[in-house]
């Protein structure tokens, strides 16, 4: 009986060889069978990549005419790019997720607030431990331009001056010192902010107050250091301060400031003074305050610590 054929791994080096020099002699003998598969899954690509680029859906679509009629590929490769570029900008979908967002943060605001409990079952004061953030930096990190995106969509257009802000009564209430916020004396501001901002601010000066009382501490207010800017308003902070930014959110009304070292003690005329307390620890539960609002997406944060030393916040 004949022995059986063994392969060894030479045997199928030798054929693999064999059959990639093959293909090679067939390329260059008759090179228009190698590129027929390669120009069908091109043409496939680019017409799938066509039709996903133009569907239209509810928030992006390029309206027939736009883009030329053009068959040549370098032109029509120039068109698809500068469309591309067009819708980029203002994309319809991100303004859309704006205001859908600020829809929710509207019906979340309409909702009753949670009863501050001070006791429990047997009647004992609560009182509950200041935690604070993680890092002031990473957790409050909302750019400006992140913050500039919601406020142009939700807030008010630039004004001029002070005397055109005076024409913006319907789009702007006054948010003068308040039971639960005071004001700074303001010099490149004035105390005006777009409705939905000014809830979110009382909301969180209230939301302060309260934790100050479960965390057994005198009740405070905090301070606002920065609200509405003109035009003008930015210019003359720009000349004192490098860091202030042209394109600021505060001239849309959407966005205040808060100091992080100042606060006001609510002190009972009838009771003797109550102790200072440290303001760090009242940093601390401010920055827990900010943090709850910004995990609900009402608001946007950015912590300043340079010059402003401040809590910088956008209402969504």
């Amino acid at each position: 009986m004949p022995n059986p054929i063994k392969f060894k791994k030479i045997h199928f080096l030798a054929l693999f060889f064999t059959i990639v020099g093959a293909l090679f002699v067939l390329r260059l003998v008759h090179p228009e069978f190698t590129t027929v598969a390669h120009e069908e899954a091109d043409a496939e690509f680019l017409a799938l990549t066509d039709a996903e680029f133009v569907e239209p859906n509810d928030s992006l679509a390029v309206n027939e005419g736009e883009l030329s009629e053009e068959v040549g590929d370098e032109e029509e490769t120039t068109n698809a790019a500068d469309t591309l570029q067009a819708l980029q900008p203002n994309d319809p979908a991100e303004t859309d997720r704006i205001l859908r967002h600020s829809k929710k943060v509207d019906a979340l605001f309409q909702q009753p607030r949670a009863e501050v409990k001070l006791i429990d079952f047997r009647g004992r004061p609560i009182k509950n431990k200041i935690k604070g953030v993680s890092s002031y930096v990473r957790v409050f990190n909302d750019l400006n331009d992140v913050q500039i995106a919601t406020a142009s969509r939700v807030g008010i257009d630039r004004i001029a001056d002070r005397d055109a802000a005076a024409q913006c009564k319907d789009s702007l209430v006054f948010v003068g010192d308040n039971p639960y916020y005071d004001i700074k004396k303001l010099t490149h501001s004035i105390p005006y902010l777009v409705p939905r901002a000014a809830i979110c601010l009382e909301e969180i000066a209230r939301a302060f107050m309260d934790s100050c009382v479960v965390k057994g501490l005198p009740m405070h207010k905090v301070v606002l250091t920065s609200v509405l800017r003109t035009e003008k308003d930015v210019k003359k902070l720009r000349r004192v301060n490098a860091n202030a930014s042209q394109n600021s959110c505060h001239q849309h009304g959407t966005t205040f400031d808060i100091s992080y070292n100042h606060f006001t003690m609510v002190q009972d005329p009838n009771s003797a003074p109550k102790q200072p307390v440290p303001i760090s620890r009242l940093k601390q539960i401010l920055a827990e305050v900010l943090e709850d609002q910004r995990n609900m997406g009402t608001c946007y944060v950015k912590y300043e610590y340079r010059r402003s030393a401040c809590f910088h916040i956008t209402a969504r």
